[in-house]
Parts: C-alpha cells; structure tokens; sequence
C-alpha cells in the first residue's frame, strides 16, 4: 500500500509538472532537453535491495523501475510523460481525478 500511495504521488507531481510546463515557450523537435534544460540528478547509498522496505525515494524508484511495469513513463529526451500500462489518460474534476485506460493484456 506505501508503495503504491509512493507511486500515485509520484505520477501526481509529474502530471502537475506538465501543467506548468504547458506555459513555458516551445522548443524545436529536434532540441535535446538534456542540452538546453535541467537535469536533476540524485546520489545516495543503497541500505536494501526489498523495495517494500524502502524508505528513501531514490531506492523505491531505482528498485522499481527494474522490478514493477508502471501506468507511465517519463521520456529520457523530452521529460513528458508516455503510456506504459495505461493507454491513455484523463484529467477530471479539475486535476482531482485521473482516470487512466490500461492495455487489455494487463492487470492492475
């Protein structure tokens, strides 16, 4: 359950993100945002590999990236968000619900 409140407050953060971000001025296609935008990077020491027991947001995220498929990804290249599990997704209630669509061939 901690792992999947972790997650949802993740996904909200990021989608919340993308809303400001709807503001900012376009760049051309081709322009790599690793070239012209920030990049956040994080370092920190590792004190279990059992992502349940996780208490640190870097493990969970490191750990369950490699273990867990999740309903999005973020590009490396543009930092928007892409379907993973989900298809597709909606914003309701004026961001107070999501409502994602999964692929057939999954459970959630």
């Amino acid at each position: 359950m901690r792992l999947v409140l972790s997650s949802l407050i993740v996904i909200a953060g990021l989608l919340s993100s993308q809303a400001t971000a709807a503001t900012a001025p376009e760049q051309t296609a081709s322009a790599d945002i690793r070239d012209s935008g920030f990049v956040y990077c994080v370092s920190g020491q590792v004190n279990t590999f059992n992502p349940q027991k996780a208490s640190s947001g870097l493990i969970v995220d490191t750990l369950a990236a490699q273990l867990y498929d999740r309903l999005l990804d973020v590009d490396p290249y543009t930092y928007r968000l892409v379907p993973e599990l989900a298809e597709s997704w909606e914003v309701l209630d004026n961001g107070a619900t999501y409502r994602f669509h999964l692929r057939r061939d999954v459970s959630f």
